[in-house]
């Protein structure tokens, strides 16, 4: 019978716990390691099971999948799989399982609300108000109607933005793995908002930089709801310290969790999230839903094959 844990924190119902019974998966992790890259914790997590579910906090490098013999099937509780050395994965031949499009209607829906509440200083207001003041003439917001929108990405929630964004009355101009860099310059020179929707990979690392944030007109919007490596932290503080970035609402880090000295995190211009846009009810049960079908796939073809 195939050996399969759960070495990551992840969210399950109980039915989805008895489904897992069902299948003799009861050694379900309940945290965390204490570092993302800590390989003989993970390893140690991994011991001798042969399937694995993780999430986005437990990286699976090289180190790890050499120090793992039986390990033959990872699922990972997320789109992304920059949690994982697919490379190192494929030379073993262990099957990498993802779950793309869960929280496509999440991200989307929250990217416009985040564009909302900076563009309208929702947050200052609140806290103003908290402590004692009531002044309606300094927070002075701006409509997202007639604005344009730069979305970086044009995978299922890049368009799905680009669709919301249109009923706004926005007009969605794209950049994706096809444009030059000086087409992406020239998009973000025109753009009043700017969010990012692409993966993370060794393309994407650090396409927002010094060039592309020097590339944009003073006073832009910048969400970014994809993957903290994308963005040049360095670069990105610089542009909202010189004003090119009028606000900013980030969901994700290079680093994360981030260390308390991070720049952006303790930035006035900034919102911050956990890295939880996409964690809504909806989007939740149908990341484990498929998880759990994927793995019980697995066992399947493990008991016909």
């Amino acid at each position: 019978m195939v050996k399969a844990k759960i070495i990551g924190k992840i969210i399950l119902n109980d039915s989805q716990i008895n489904k897992l019974a069902e299948l003799g998966v009861t050694d379900i992790a309940k945290s965390n390691p204490n570092n993302r890259d800590d390989a003989a914790e993970i390893i140690r997590r991994i011991d001798d099971a042969e399937a694995i579910i993780i999430n986005i906090s437990t990286y699976i490098s090289e180190e790890v999948i050499q120090n793992c013999p039986k390990l033959r099937f990872i699922q990972t509780w997320s789109t992304g799989i920059d949690n994982i050395d697919v490379r190192a994965a494929e030379k073993r031949k262990i099957i990498v399982k993802n779950v793309p499009g869960f929280s496509t209607e999440s991200v989307a829906e929250k990217t416009i609300g985040l564009m909302i509440f900076i563009a309208n200083r929702l947050r200052e207001a609140n806290l103003d108000v908290k402590v004692g003041n009531w002044n309606y003439t300094k927070f002075q917001g701006m409509e997202l109607n007639r604005k344009i929108l730069c979305i970086i990405g044009k995978g299922k929630i890049g368009t799905r933005v680009g669709e919301l964004a249109s009923a706004f009355g926005m007009t969605p101009v794209f950049a994706n793995s096809k444009t030059t860099k000086e087409e992406l310059r020239n998009r973000l020179s025109q753009a009043d908002f700017i969010s990012l929707h692409c993966p993370y990979n060794e393309n994407t690392h650090h396409l927002i930089s010094t060039y592309e944030f020097n590339s944009m007109k003073k006073g832009v919007y910048f969400v970014n709801n994809a993957r903290g490596g994308i963005v040049d932290e360095v670069a990105f503080a610089n542009a909202l310290d010189s004003g090119i970035i009028e606000a900013a609402s980030i969901d994700v880090f290079e680093q994360e969790p981030p260390k308390k000295d991070n720049v952006l995190l303790n930035h006035p211009k900034v919102f911050v999230t956990p890295h939880c846009a996409w964690n809504t009810k909806e989007a939740v049960q149908k990341l484990t839903d498929v998880c759990i079908e994927n793995l019980t796939e697995y066992f399947v073809h493990c008991s016909t094959g």
